[in-house]
């Protein structure tokens, strides 16, 4: 995170003497998958247990 967003990534590492030794990138909600819920057939499925069908 630079403060300064005049300049460039690169220009700050040069202004500190520093360099990029590995870069990785996340992308929030990757990987996430959103499960659908069906209550009615959940429901159904809670009663057939109980009643052991």
């Amino acid at each position: 995170y630079i403060m300064d967003d005049s300049k460039t990534v690169e220009a700050y590492l040069n202004s500190v003497n520093a360099s990029v030794v590995e870069f990785a990138r996340f992308e929030v909600g990757e990987g996430i998958e959103k499960a659908s819920n069906d209550f009615e057939a959940e429901v159904a499925a809670t009663m057939a247990a109980a009643l052991g069908k």
